[in-house]
């Protein structure tokens, strides 16, 4: 498929990829590819927007709603996006199969706020991915920021970094259900205010085959 004008996106025989970087096994799809940013000037959430960078998304819940389940969707945060989740389960991840990748390094991954002590991104639908994004909690006994419900299977949550901001909560990723065959891996937990946090990562279920590994824990 032809690139579009000002896309990120390149092709491999007919197969899209992010250009940013060589073709990685994760970057390569064959499905709807969606972009979200919060400082484009022409971002919106409309039907219209999110299929290139210069109309994105504005934000992460819309996006999901766009995706086709099991279809190869994947969802671009691009650099600097920042979005505050304010409502209680302010983001579904309701959609199997669907990719959440940001794009930057250190302060310019995207970043996604907390100020509800209930806001949460539920993560109910199979075989989803989140990866380079940074988390932050800005409300006191915030319950969690990700919550591995039943039906989460086969999730692969990577690469990001969860972590305090004016105000510190209880749990960071928690098994709310037995979400299967999960692996959190290769994030950053930190948390450095003494007595606050109970943990980083809390299994208040009974999971089968679940993979917590290389993760960096501060706290």
């Amino acid at each position: 498929m032809p690139n579009s004008p000002g896309s990120l996106i390149n092709t491999l025989r007919g197969i899209p990829f992010l250009a940013a970087a060589a073709p990685q096994p994760n970057q390569i799809t064959t499905g709807n590819i969606w972009y979200l940013s919060s400082s484009h000037a022409n971002t919106q959430d409309a039907t219209d927007h999110g299929q290139t960078p210069l109309l994105p998304f504005a934000t992460w819940d819309y996006a999901i709603g766009r995706c086709t389940a099991n279809n190869g969707d994947v969802i671009y945060v691009m650099s600097n996006h920042a979005e505050t989740l304010s409502a209680a389960n302010a983001v579904a991840l309701d959609v199997a199969g669907i990719r959440t990748i940001g794009i930057g390094v250190g302060d310019d991954r995207p970043t996604f706020s907390f100020d509800n002590t209930a806001g949460e991104i539920q993560l109910s639908a199979a075989n989803i991915e989140i990866t380079n994004c940074v988390f932050v909690c800005n409300v006191a006994s915030h319950t969690r920021f990700i919550d591995l419900a039943g039906g989460g299977d086969g999730a692969w949550i990577h690469h990001n970094m969860f972590r305090e901001g004016t105000s510190t909560g209880l749990s960071m990723v928690e098994w709310t259900g037995a979400a299967d065959d999960v692996y959190v891996e290769d994030n950053v937990f930190y948390a450095p205010t003494a007595g606050n946090y109970d943990e980083a990562i809390l299994i208040a279920s009974t999971p089968t085959r679940g993979h917590i590994r290389r993760n960096f824990i501060f706290g």
